[in-house]
């Protein structure tokens, strides 16, 4: 179940009044404006209060929302996304609240998603940059393999970021990168690494990668090395341009 943030009023009924505010915290219909989650979250809630069935918190919920439909406006439900996230930070909620099952943070979900402006206000909220997950995959590397370029930029961006964290399959956010060819985040991570040993070492790593995770994407090791290459090389160039 998640959150749909697209519309101004729902299309599912409410809450009954009769349940407990803890637990309506977690009620949404598709599509829910602010208007309603504000009317949700009354003051005895617990922001907090993991969900029975999933284990997960709602500002989790807010964090991954997503629409159905492909003609929405992004950028509308973006906003409405983290206006609903900056409402539950209010109320007290954990930026850094992790699942019980999966132990993802609210962090880890918007970064999948793509939802850049959750993903900056989760930040600011103090929201830990390098949580990993059951899976030792932190929220960078849910954004590379997803493609999503803005996401990515914004969390390069904060000095925190540790970008050659590897998950439980050894992989790190810029191999990801590579093996789904989103050529130019593999760019932006080599551009923020910038020591080009660093870069080295994510090359010789590859040989040490179990190349049936489907992860790779079906890639060979020489096709990941071509693609990480070519982004150091783009780098390289245009910090060699820069310099005249």
């Amino acid at each position: 179940m998640e959150w749909n943030f697209v519309g101004e009023s729902p299309t599912k009924p409410v809450a009954d009044s009769s349940s407990s505010s803890t637990s309506s915290v977690h009620e949404r219909g598709e599509p829910v404006s602010q208007a309603i989650v504000d009317t949700l979250i009354e003051p005895t809630a617990d922001p907090n209060h993991r969900d029975e069935t999933s284990g997960r918190a709602p500002s989790s919920y807010a964090a991954d929302s997503s629409s159905s439909s492909a003609n929405i406006a992004r950028k509308r439900g973006e906003q409405l996304s983290r206006a609903i996230v900056d409402t539950l930070i209010e109320l007290g909620a954990d930026p850094n609240h992790t699942d019980e099952t999966s132990g993802r943070t609210p962090l880890s979900y918007a970064a999948e998603k793509g939802r850049e402006e959750v993903v900056a206000a989760l930040l600011e909220a103090g929201a830990d940059i390098n949580a990993r997950d059951s899976r030792r995959r932190s929220a960078l590397h849910y954004a590379s393999i997803n493609g999503h370029v803005d996401v990515v930029r914004t969390l390069l961006q904060d000095e925190r970021i540790h970008m050659q964290h590897r998950d439980g399959d050894r992989c790190t956010p810029l191999i990801y990168a590579a093996a789904h060819r989103h050529i130019q985040i593999v760019e932006l991570i080599v551009q923020s690494l910038g020591d080009h040993d660093d870069i080295r070492l994510e090359v010789r790593y590859l040989a040490f990668l179990d190349w049936r995770n489907s992860a790779l994407n079906g890639l060979t090791r020489e096709e990941l090395e071509s693609i990480i290459l070519a982004g150091f090389n783009v780098y390289a160039l245009n910090d060699h341009n820069s310099d005249k």
